[in-house]
């Protein structure tokens, strides 16, 4: 155009006098666009307020010619389109033409508008030109007042959006919108098709190809809400309310799924246009049908959830009936509320006492205990994914409580997804907690204590979780370590003493494992990737005895077998380089990160598979908490003198030298880098409360790496001060010590005799002096050897039977009370006894053992036998007869860790041993449990004194009664990997029964066998399986064919009683289980020393014998006392994994004594 256009045109007439349309000869292309040009230029120049109407009815009628219009030259029908255009701008508001001619003029400016999507075009301007004028002049209207102009309509819409979808300019796309605009504002009723094509640029999988379209398609509807809203309403109520009333079929619920995620995707960009749904989704969360209602209430949950403003406050009909889904009686429903509660918290932080307050049926805390696993696991994701600052505010402290308890949850995944979100929690507010933050330390302080007690569950795949959190969240690795310190002392200070107990435990694990590993290694050295000159056969089988004992602590046994087998295959030198680095005792803390970093990203690129198995290994094994830049920083902590309050300080103090005296124990060359500081502190320190940590680590040490025992004369002269004269357990960690440093022989003769001058019953350092003897004794026997008798003449002549120090009235006693409590006689006998014990331990293998255990043995019966009496006209006060009990009981358990020693122990001794775990003081049974419990672990003492253990079926107090099953039920576990056949625990429910009918308060009654029918239960909660149950059986049956040995002659009717009892609660639990009871196929051998056989014959006859009472039997029967197994609602691990006991039956008593719970 020339630069005249838009200048008004004089006289305001068309001056255009040339003819368009010609009757003969049709005018050549190039001549008619000359003139086309012409006509446009000046009808875009003419103003519509000031144009002379008449001058234009001439090419107003040739514009319209079929010849122009149908023109088969895309530029004569562009300049024609835009011609046209102008007409109508000129003759508005009245058009120059009729109805058919503007449906027609309609039609033609839809297809030349099409061509916008060519830009390059040479018309393309004029294309651009009609564009802008139908948005400016509002031409478009023109089709409302039409008639049947609906396709025109519906061909405006779909091709103005498949124009968005090719990509256009700004101004062209504002210049569509406009139109559209205009249309839906002005056309009387829009055609359905219309706003299908408008809603279908919401659809999801549409959304990233064609963000023009529908970046336009918000523009039209965010301008026409108010026009739309009752066309989008009837669209939803013809797709979901009419086939949402009736059972839907699947082709009906595939359709009803995409308007439900259709009217998501137009919530996020347009909500007004909703206006009228909202209401169809309050009304499909009420129907009948599942689908619908999930359908439902996924959608509306993610609503709910946008941040930008509140569909609640504006549809609180609506929230309160999404609410109420939390308790809707489909599982599937409860869980898709559930997953959008956490969005919600975090969107809309008012909305939460709507969730998690009491006046809503406690929601959160509902859900995180709800039957369905699927529940409890959405609810537990909530919190992973929750803020702290809504988990500080707005969520209450029951409600974390209960979400750790779900870190004991039956399902592997709820128990994961609970523990990180819990452990991430404790990481966020630790600073809060630093700085004092009273509401943090509250809601958030007491985390790692209930995370840590989960070691109790014995889950693998529970504790592997453990691990994570603590190494990510609890004690992060990439915290420097001066920070980490503080953080671990602050956790240790936090944990009571379960939690403290299982801290270590998960020290003593990571110790195993790191033992494991390091033979893993080796033998994968050996191994060489199955290629191996020397002892094939025995280095495979080895191998696969370890990758066997490692893959049972590992969450998927099989699996992690594999993978370990596959991992020593790989050969790969450099690898174990790395981990062995990871487990390298005096790395630093950085040294062992990059190890752990360079491992992992080894095994990822070695195998996809590797890394679901060593991922947890490595982090077992990886000194990340333990290290040698821990000690310095809590010997640093041990010894300071800061300006901070006297309780802070103390507790730091006390928590630091609490482990660094663990860290001695279970991982010694850790510290030995600092062997010369703690001597130091040892020799120097005034402190003598840091001089008694110092004493006990180094005496930890000196087992484990004598020779790198300082020799310097100032040390050995204190130790040897301390030994003599020191505090109880001073005494004891200096001459043990003095007992490990080499080429001290002289000195420790010195020491002994200088103890004997202190064996007066006048002297008040007596039990100090007992003590530092009974280390000699046990490390340095040989030289104790000469002085033995006259230690053990002082003992048994005077000390154990003086009588200086008796008891009052037991009335007004309690049972127990600390050693320390009790005056010097009464300590000093109980230490006199490990004197004794000490000496026959370090001797063991002397030719003159038998001669010092004969005396020995008949003094701990002795005390055993009289109640915890020394002697037998003595009178001592029950706190000492109980520990004197204890310190027997205990003494001969030690003892029997030495075959020579516990084959002299008979059955009748070993009957009256068992019944300790039985005593009437608690700590007595405890500890005496405690200590069985680590034999039989560490495998170190004979399989029969198992046996014992059972005896716990009716202890009290259910915590201990709970570790003792746990602990049979993980040495089971662990004695499968080494036993082809049956295990000994298996074997032992003969030893049981004979044990059983042995019993002071067995008795044929039928109360008193319903109480001995628990014992046989208990044995079975820990150790029958479906695979052994036969064996068990035909066990307790060939009982039946032998005698008691005990009972040469005369009846064994009570030892055939229990053994009538046992098949009887081992039929009761395989009906109760549905466990197959087969016969055996294979002889079983009993235990020599307690059965003999009897003839075949009186074999036949006595087992057609029913030994039990027949009103037993139905008392049993009926009330079906024997325990089965039972799930709770919600499967739940308890802290011991193991199953409800069955408390009902009334707690034991021994008719030697009240047993008391603690």
């Amino acid at each position: 155009m020339s630069s005249s256009q838009g200048q008004k045109l004089a006289g305001y007439k068309l001056r255009f006098k040339d003819k368009l349309v010609s009757s003969g000869t049709k005018l050549a292309t190039t001549d008619l666009v000359k003139k086309l040009k012409a006509l446009h230029e000046q009808l875009s120049g003419i103003d519509q307020e000031n144009v002379d109407t008449g001058s234009l009815k001439s090419v107003t009628r040739e514009l319209v010619h079929n010849n122009l219009v149908q023109h088969k030259d895309k530029g004569v029908r562009a300049l024609v389109a835009c011609c046209i255009a102008d007409i109508l701008r000129l003759f508005a508001p009245e058009a120059p033409y009729d109805n058919q001619e503007l449906k027609d003029i309609f039609d033609f400016f839809v297809r030349q508008l099409q061509h916008l999507s060519n830009t390059t075009s040479p018309h393309y301007p004029h294309y651009y030109y009609l564009l802008e004028n139908l948005a400016t002049v509002r031409s478009i209207v023109i089709l409302g007042d039409l008639k049947n102009t609906q396709d025109i309509v519906s061909d405006i819409f779909k091709d103005f959006f498949d124009l968005a979808k090719a990509g256009l300019a700004n101004n062209v796309q504002t210049c569509l919108t406009d139109i559209m605009v205009q249309l839906i504002e002005e056309y009387p009723q829009l055609p359905s098709d219309v706003i299908e094509v408008i809603l279908a640029q919401f659809v999801k999988k549409n959304n990233g190809e064609h963000v023009k379209a529908r970046e336009m398609a918000v523009n039209v509807c965010a301008n026409t809400a108010e026009y739309l809203q009752r066309y989008v309403c009837q669209y939803f109520a013809d797709v979901i309310v009419t086939t949402g009333r009736d059972s839907t079929a699947s082709e009906e619920m595939a359709e009803i799924t995409t308007a439900h995620e259709l009217i998501k995707e137009i919530n996020k960009s347009v909500p007004a246009l909703l206006l009228n749904v909202i209401p169809q989704l309050e009304e499909e969360l009420g129907l009948d049908d599942v689908n619908v209602r999930l359908l439902a209430t996924q959608t509306l949950g993610e609503m709910f959830c946008h941040a930008s403003y509140s569909l609640a406050a504006k549809y609180p009909g609506a929230w309160k009936k999404w609410l109420s889904r939390r308790n809707d009686k489909v599982p599937a429903i409860r869980t898709s509320w559930m997953t959008y509660c956490g969005a919600i918290l975090k969107a809309h932080p008012s909305l939460g006492a709507d969730i998690t307050t009491p006046s809503t049926s406690v929601a959160l805390e509902s859900k995180l205990q709800d039957p369905e696993e699927k529940v409890r696991l959405a609810a537990c994701k909530v919190f992973s994914e929750m803020s702290y600052e809504i988990a500080s505010t707005v969520v209450s402290k029951d409600v974390l409580v209960l979400l750790s308890g779900r870190s004991k949850d039956k399902k592997p995944a709820i128990r994961q997804e609970a523990m990180i979100a819990c452990a991430r929690f404790f990481d966020l507010a630790f600073e809060d907690i630093k700085q004092k933050d009273k509401n943090a330390i509250d809601r958030f302080l007491w985390i790692p204590q209930e995370l840590i007690k989960v070691v109790f569950v014995n889950d693998p795949h529970a504790i592997a979780t453990l691990e994570k959190v603590i190494h990510e969240y609890i004690l992060p690795r990439d915290k420097e370590q001066h920070e980490r310190t503080a953080r671990l002392l602050l956790v240790l200070q936090n944990l009571d003493e379960k939690a403290h107990s299982g801290f270590l435990g998960l020290l003593n694990k990571q110790r195993e494992a790191i033992g494991e590993m390091n033979i893993f290694l080796d033998l994968c050295e050996k191994h060489n990737g199955g290629v191996m000159d020397n002892d094939e056969q025995k280095i495979t089988k080895d191998l696969e005895i370890v990758v066997k004992k490692m893959a049972v602590k590992l969450p998927d046994a099989q699996k992690a077998s594999v993978n370990l087998s596959k991992f020593a295959k790989l050969n790969d030198r450099m690898l174990y380089k790395h981990i062995r680095d990871c487990m390298n005792p005096s790395a630093s803390l950085e040294a062992i990160c990059k190890a752990l970093k360079e491992a992992k990203k080894r095994i990822e690129q070695s195998s996809t598979a590797l890394p679901e198995t060593f991922n947890v290994l490595l982090y077992r094994i990886s000194l990340l908490i333990v290290n040698s830049d821990l000690v310095p920083e809590l010997l640093s902590i041990a010894q300071s003198k800061k300006a901070t309050s006297k309780a802070k300080r103390t507790s730091e103090r006390e928590t630091a030298c609490s482990l660094l005296k663990e860290i001695s124990a279970k991982f010694p060359a850790v510290c030995k880098n600092h062997l010369p500081a703690f001597s130091a502190l040892v020799e120097k320190s005034t402190d003598n409360a840091l001089v008694s940590d110092a004493l006990e680590w180094v005496a930890c040490l000196s087992k484990v790496m004598p020779d790198d025992m300082p020799t310097d004369y100032r040390f050995v002269l204190k130790l040897e001060d301390l030994a003599q004269d020191g505090e109880l357990y001073d005494a004891k960690n200096a001459t043990i010590i003095l007992c490990h440093m080499p080429n001290h022989g002289d000195e420790l003769t010195k020491l002994v005799k200088s103890l004997l001058t202190s064996l007066t019953l006048s002297s008040s350092t007596l039990p100090s002096t007992l003590m530092s003897l009974s280390q000699l004794a046990l490390y340095k026997a040989p030289l104790c050897t000469q002085y033995a008798d006259d230690i053990s003449s002082f003992i048994t002549t005077q000390l154990l039977v003086d009588e200086s120090v008796v008891s009052h009235n037991e009335d007004d006693e309690d049972e127990w009370c600390e050693l320390k409590q009790l005056s010097v006689i009464p300590r000093a006998k109980v230490r006199s006894i490990k004197v004794l014990v000490n000496y026959a331990r370090g001797i063991n293998k002397d030719e003159n053992l038998q001669s010092v255990i004969d005396p020995l043995f008949k003094l701990l019966w002795q005390i055993i036998s009289d109640d915890g009496e020394c002697a037998p006209s003595a009178s001592s006060s029950v706190q000492l007869k109980a520990h004197m009990r204890l310190v027997a009981a205990k003494s001969i358990l030690r003892l029997s860790t030495f075959p020579a020693v516990e084959r002299l122990i008979s059955t009748p001794e070993f009957e009256r041993l068992a019944l300790t775990i039985q005593d009437a003081c608690f700590q007595v049974r405890a500890e005496f449990a405690h200590l069985l419990v680590t034999l039989v672990s560490l495998r170190k003492i004979h399989v029969r004194y198992v046996t014992i253990l059972m005896l716990a079926a009716h202890e009290p107090e259910k915590e201990l009664k709970q570790q003792i099953k746990a602990s049979i039920k993980r040495q089971i576990a662990a004695n499968a990997l080494h036993e082809t056949n049956h295990t000994p625990f298996e074997l032992s429910i003969t030893r049981l029964i004979h044990l059983l009918s042995n019993h002071p308060d067995f008795s044929k009654e039928t109360r008193d066998l319903i109480l001995s029918a628990a014992y046989i239960d208990f044995f079975l909660d820990c150790v029958a399986t479906p695979d052994n149950v036969s064996f068990l059986y035909f066990a307790t049956q060939r009982v039946k064919a032998t005698r008691d040995v005990l009972i040469p002659q005369g009846s064994c009717e009570n030892l055939y009683v229990m053994a009538d009892l046992a098949t009887l609660a081992i039929r009761q639990r395989c009906k109760a289980l549905t466990w197959p009871l087969n016969s055996y196929p294979s002889a079983i051998r009993l235990q020599t020393d307690l059965y003999k056989s009897m003839p075949p014959a009186a074999q036949a006859e006595n087992l057609k014998i029913n030994y039990l009472p027949r009103e037993f039997v139905a008392n049993l029967l009926g009330k079906g006392t024997t325990t089965s197994a039972k799930r709770d609602k919600i499967e739940t691990t308890d802290e011991a994994d193991v199953k409800a006991e069955d408390d009902k039956g009334e707690t034991r008593v021994s008719k030697r004594r009240k047993v008391k719970a603690n």
